[in-house]
């Protein structure tokens, strides 16, 4: 038994090591930086609490706590990566081949998220998290605090929301084969906005905008023309 816990204490303890290691690697961009980067530092080094621009309140609010406290973007992005990588580890040590899914996060995920899109990285995160809660039986009180702080960073994780509130109603076969109707559609759109950029490609460009700018990506003015 006491072996037991030292072997889950080291575990514990080089997790830990390691999740650090690869946020000071997200943090300090090692691998580079990107327009997002040059976006969020402008955003940090303007932000106050009279702040109206597009990014959501609590995201602006987690913002403004670590430049009150630290003032430097770079422990910003670190407490980002921090954040978003602990939850996502721990949820993914609840799975089978844990390390096998980290590095595959990694190979994929990281350089989107934590050295991207860190607003949707976090969002993400604790969306994961309500999903994980209500898969594993959670309190609803619980599962709706998560998903909440989740679209204070990210608005459109709102769309879980039948995930989360109503898992056991949508694990059901009649619920599943709803909801494939709903999200084939949606593949399909994706998968045609692909296909038309070869044929056009002001198309990438439109998609990449629409965060930005108040763009509609399927228009089809903006496809076609």
């Amino acid at each position: 038994m006491v072996n037991l816990k030292i072997h889950r204490s080291t575990i514990l303890f080089s997790l830990t090591v390691f999740v650090i290691l690869i946020s000071i690697v997200a943090a300090m961009r090692l691998f580079g930086v990107d327009k997002d980067y040059f976006e969020y530092l402008y955003f940090f080094q303007e932000v106050d609490f009279g702040y109206s621009g597009r990014f959501e309140p609590g995201f602006v609010l987690f913002t403004i706590f670590l430049k009150e406290i630290f003032g430097d973007f770079g422990i910003f992005l670190f407490f980002v990566a921090i954040v978003s990588l602990s939850i996502k580890f721990y949820l993914l040590s609840r799975l089978p081949y844990f390390f096998c899914w980290v590095v595959l996060y990694l190979a994929m995920f990281l350089f989107i998220h934590e050295m991207t899109q860190i607003r949707v990285a976090l969002a993400i995160a604790f969306g994961y998290w309500a999903l994980y809660s209500a898969y594993s039986g959670g309190r609803l009180l619980t599962r709706i605090i998560l998903l909440i702080v989740a679209a204070c960073f990210q608005f459109s994780i709102l769309i879980l929301i039948p995930f989360v509130v109503f898992w056991k109603s949508l694990s059901r076969p009649s619920a599943i084969f709803s909801l494939l109707i709903v999200l084939i559609p949606s593949g399909v759109l994706l998968a045609a906005g692909d296909t038309l950029s070869s044929f056009n490609p002001m198309v990438v460009g439109i998609l990449e905008s629409a965060e930005m700018q108040e763009v509609n990506p399927f228009s089809l003015k903006n496809v076609f023309l």
